[in-house]
């Protein structure tokens, strides 16, 4: 009897130590709300409504938002053209990612902090039930939609939106992005990169929403000292599919 007292007492702790452990990497709702690990990285950047407001007036792009319902890669159409050459600022930046109103938008508390050397950090939760139709949108590269679901089941049974934080580098030009991923972090756990081919899956990504995206042309962008700088066409309208 103590043998098996012994050996349930090792489960026991064996259960909670992996879910202090899950709970810590920002998979467990309940303890990751305690730990705080569910909470995205603090960058430090404060952004307002009229952050929002000055990124639109500066895209120069009219936004309508619809509510009819379809196929997730139709979600956002586009037209017409305009001509932009202007500087958006990081503050400017976040508030665009998180005032949005896409239906697939697949990120929430979202940060975005550019650094004078030229590396941007993006820190948010991601919004699980919403990337397979952000995936749709951007385009699956190798993957098919079957492999995405079987990938994201196993964290959609945790009923989480995991923390998410990437630093990267990136410029465009003539609409070439040129990236090079340096950090991605899910929780508490750094992916590593050069299994995943992470350069080539985002860039694939980009390639393929800027050639999907009817008016976008980006001449150049680069990221500097709290700033995108940017030079080139975007769409003159925006046709968005609305929560």
């Amino acid at each position: 009897m103590k043998i098996v007292k012994f050996f349930f007492s090792l489960l026991i702790i064996a259960i909670i130590g992996c879910v202090i452990y899950l709970g810590y990497l920002g998979f467990i709702p309940i303890v990751s709300n305690i730990m705080g690990a569910n909470k995205p990285k603090d960058l430090g950047i404060k952004y307002t409504k009229e952050n929002y407001d000055s990124y639109i007036q500066k895209g120069g792009t009219e936004i309508k938002y619809v509510k009819t319902g379809g196929n997730p890669a139709d979600s956002v159409k586009l037209s017409g053209i305009k001509n932009v050459k202007d500087n958006f600022s990081q503050e400017d930046i976040s508030a665009r990612l998180n005032y949005s109103n896409w239906k697939y938008m697949p990120v929430k508390n979202t940060q975005v902090r550019i650094n004078k050397g030229g590396t941007v950090e993006f820190s948010a939760n991601v919004i699980m039930n919403r990337l397979p139709g952000f995936i749709a949108y951007t385009g699956l590269g190798k993957y098919s939609v079957e492999d995405v679901n079987k990938g994201l089941k196993y964290i959609n049974l945790l009923k989480v939106d995991p923390p998410i934080y990437l630093k990267f580098k990136a410029s465009v030009k003539h609409n070439l992005p040129d990236l090079e991923i340096q950090i991605i972090q899910v929780g508490k756990y750094i992916l590593p990169l050069e299994k995943l081919g992470a350069n080539q899956v985002i860039t694939q990504a980009v390639e393929n929403v800027f050639l999907k995206a009817n008016g976008f042309h980006a001449m150049s962008a680069k990221f500097s000292d709290g700033q995108l700088i940017f030079d080139g066409t975007v769409p003159a309208v925006m046709e968005v599919e609305s929560n």
